[in-house]
């Protein structure tokens, strides 16, 4: 009994650290040195080929959006209130159009956004990144958001 509560343990660890570890990629650039963030949606598969971006507190942040590679529609869209805001605006949307972007009317919790870019396009956006902490940025193309997301770690 005691062998199997100790290998359900280990392995109970080892599938957290593999998990920790994670499959997505960091954005491209240094932010840091100057260079500039390049966030891809990633073919057809409703996903940003980056899901993890690092940049400093009150750091400016040139992004780009590359959306050469789909042929769907996507814009990108930095969330400040964590998860739960950023499913609400995802949300809001939807009955915000596409005349507006799929941005809510409502922007406060909204930190930078580009705009709903067509297969092919790219868009270049510049914000100061906010205080420490953990902000969620998504797609808010109706339908994108539970696959489009990823995380921007403020130090």
């Amino acid at each position: 009994m005691k062998s199997q509560a100790c290998l359900f343990t280990v392995s109970m660890v080892f599938l957290l650290l593999i998990t920790a570890c994670g499959s997505g990629s960091s954005a491209g650039g240094n932010p840091s040195d100057g260079g500039g963030i390049t966030v891809t949606a990633k073919g057809n598969s409703l996903a940003f080929e980056q899901t993890n971006i690092s940049v400093s507190a009150g750091q400016a942040v040139s992004l780009t959006l590359d959306n050469s590679l789909s042929t769907l529609e996507h814009n990108w869209v930095l969330v400040r209130g964590g998860e739960a805001e950023a499913r609400s605006i995802a949300a809001d949307a939807l009955t915000a159009g596409r005349a507006n972007h799929y941005l809510p009317s409502d922007t406060t919790n909204i930190i930078a956004a580009t705009q709903v870019l067509a297969p092919g396009e790219a868009e270049t956006i510049t914000f100061e990144a906010p205080e420490p902490g953990i902000y969620f940025y998504i797609c808010t193309v109706p339908g994108h958001y539970p696959l489009m997301r990823g995380r921007l770690v403020v130090e």
